[in-house]
């Protein structure tokens, strides 16, 4: 038998985020550059999970890559959608990033989504489909038009769009480059 039993992959998954935490905490300045994010102009970023440790996981990865290039970005815990999207509108964020990890649902991640849109209609939203295949415009189109501006596969094309978002004039060939190479 090659599964694990629920209190083996819990165990797995807490000691994973401790690791993934204490990586965070070691960056130097972490938190003095968080504190310094608005008055620099960098983005107000928050990092939710789509549906499991797996997504809370990824999230948490990608605002510690996130503060440590100085932004105000933050990893919502898993919870409920409700408990969720209140952290999210506590932090009033300027970009909203959805980490799903296959086999997370789409449908779930649709959820979120729409739900982030109603309590927050100007918020942009980026889904992190992080190492998944296939055709982008599917998965867009499977997510439903308005849901998310753009999607990304992996942790770099995250940092590449929120470069992009801090200046999207300057950053528009970076974002086409960015979309191309996931598409391939």
């Amino acid at each position: 038998n090659n599964m694990l039993d629920e209190a083996r992959e819990k165990f797995i998954f807490e000691t994973t985020k401790e690791i993934v935490e204490e990586c965070g905490d070691s960056l130097a300045g972490r938190e003095e550059r968080r504190e310094d994010a608005s008055a620099h102009g960098k983005l107000v970023i928050a990092c939710i999970p789509s549906r499991d440790e797996a997504d809370e996981l990824i999230a948490l990865m990608l605002a510690q890559i996130l503060s440590a290039e100085g932004h105000r970005a933050q990893a919502v815990p898993l919870g409920s959608v409700e408990e969720t999207l209140r952290g999210v509108v506590e932090m009033n964020p300027d970009v909203l990033f959805i980490s799903a990890l296959p086999p997370s649902t789409l449908s779930h991640t649709r959820l979120l989504c729409r739900k982030a849109r109603q309590g927050s209609p100007g918020l942009k939203v980026v889904i992190g489909l992080w190492g998944s295949g296939g055709d982008l415009q599917m998965f867009q189109e499977r997510l439903g038009a308005g849901c998310s501006e753009f999607i990304v596969r992996s942790l770099s094309q995250a940092v590449k769009q929120v470069h992009a978002e801090e200046s999207p004039s300057a950053a528009d060939a970076d974002t086409d480059a960015a979309v191309q190479e996931a598409q391939h």
